[in-house]
């Protein structure tokens, strides 16, 4: 390994090690078993760390080996990167580089949206849901929208992160990495508010607010609001938030209740009083999913079916090993996924 690869790969020791919540190299390496000058040369990219290492590493952090080692996220810039820890760093990384290998082998290519959105958010919403024939009175959720991005192979991908919500890079390859940590219902506008980054115009490409407003009307169509408003206005006017939010709930399982709540209350009660009802409801919706993530199954890993099929094609082919097919399946067993092709891991 070349020297500066072996700096690169001592610089994620660190920061792995300081994630890991050892902030001392000396107490990292009584718990290694390992002198503290050895450490600090593994650290210092001096010499190459045994695997065993490199192994305990990825089993805590929760990444394939060949992730953490190969993975270079050095060359990708993430949206809200401030945000993403050492790990998902590295997680998102190793997607991009199983990604490249697709179409280094020539199994797919990337195209951005055929689509650039309006400087106001609320128009751009508007035409994007006529472009793309989508639903105008009802919600447009993440089934819908990822067949979309599936068409252009732009990817989702479902993964276990310790940072919140979604992250996309800024460059080819182009994918969308939503958190399995969150609810589902989360994803619709995580999702929704990742393509608002992406067909926005330049000036807004890096907006908050604008992904925001963009995802709020696509998820929740104008047409569709008043029709809400007259199903769910009552709760809203008489303070009735449990009714408000198991209605919702009801109403679609994939819809985050919150984001219903505040396109009512910005479009029928403007004011303070809508706001501090609006403050209110988080605060319930924030202690009802406490209770319904106690009752949830763990996080995980979860993939496009377009992606199994095409790393299913370069084993078929002959063009992959067993070991990296189930390196691109996430450790995911491959077995399970070829006979069945419809696994909990495949969105």
């Amino acid at each position: 390994m070349a020297m500066e690869g072996l700096e690169i790969l001592g610089e994620k020791i660190k920061k792995a090690r300081k994630e890991l919540g050892f902030k001392r190299r000396e107490d990292f390496a009584k718990f290694l078993d390992i002198d503290t000058s050895l450490l600090a040369k593994y650290e210092q990219g001096k010499e190459a760390p045994p695997f065993k290492i490199i192994g305990f590493l990825c089993k805590k952090l929760g990444i394939p080996p060949r992730g953490f080692i190969y993975g270079n996220y050095l060359g990708l810039s993430f949206r809200g990167s401030y945000r993403l820890k050492e790990s998902d760093k590295l997680k998102i990384a190793s997607i991009a580089q199983n990604i490249n290998s697709l179409i280094e082998f020539g199994k797919i290519y990337h195209n951005r949206f055929d689509f650039i959105g309006h400087e106001n958010p609320r128009v751009a919403a508007r035409t994007f849901i006529e472009h793309y024939n989508l639903n105008k009175n009802g919600f447009n959720t993440w089934r819908v929208i990822k067949d979309l991005l599936s068409e252009r192979d732009i990817f989702i991908f479902a993964i276990p992160l310790n940072s919140k919500s979604a992250a996309i890079p800024q460059e080819e390859p182009f994918f969308i990495v939503l958190n399995s940590n969150e609810p589902k219902d989360r994803w619709s506008f995580s999702l929704l508010h990742e393509i608002g980054h992406l067909i926005a115009p330049e000036v807004f490409r890096k907006n908050e607010n604008y992904a925001n407003e963009f995802a709020s009307a696509v998820l929740i169509p104008e047409d569709y609001i008043p029709r809400l408003w007259k199903e769910l206005g009552n709760y809203i006017i008489n303070w009735k938030l449990g009714n408000l939010y198991y209605k919702i709930r009801e109403l679609n399982k994939f819809v985050s209740p919150e984001a219903v709540c505040y396109s009512l209350v910005k479009t029928y009660l403007p004011n303070k009083k809508g706001m501090a009802l609006y403050s209110k409801f988080k605060k319930f919706a924030s202690q009802e999913r406490k209770k319904e993530k106690e009752s949830n199954n763990k996080p995980f890993i979860a993939f496009p079916k377009k992606y199994a099929q095409k790393v299913c094609e370069l084993y078929k082919e002959g063009k992959i090993t067993y070991g990296r097919m189930k390196e691109l399946f996430f450790e995911i067993d491959p077995e399970t996924v070829i006979s069945k092709c419809r696994i909990r891991g495949i969105i």
